[in-house]
């Protein structure tokens, strides 16, 4: 995977992940935060999402785990400026 460069990536994940969601994933979280999401085409998945100890607990940002990768990383967005 890492031998692919960026555009060997952007080009699998445009073939193969873009549309994907199983069926048991679900994106509340995402829905109820539109106006602080930057990409409103990339899901962010209850299940794994990053929650704030902040009283607003939203942030664009899910959990990483699984092969090649042998730690968890946290994955998110650039934040929007208001």
């Amino acid at each position: 995977m890492f031998g692919l460069g960026v555009n060997g990536i952007l080009q699998q994940y445009n073939t193969y992940l873009k549309t994907y969601m199983p069926s048991d994933i679900t994106h509340v979280a995402f829905d109820k935060n539109m106006c602080r999401n930057r990409y409103k085409d990339v899901i962010c998945v209850d299940q794994t999402r990053v929650i704030l100890r902040a009283s607003q607990d939203y942030i664009h940002a899910n959990y990483v785990t699984g092969p090649p990768f042998l730690n968890t990383f946290i994955c998110t967005q650039v934040r929007i400026s208001f």
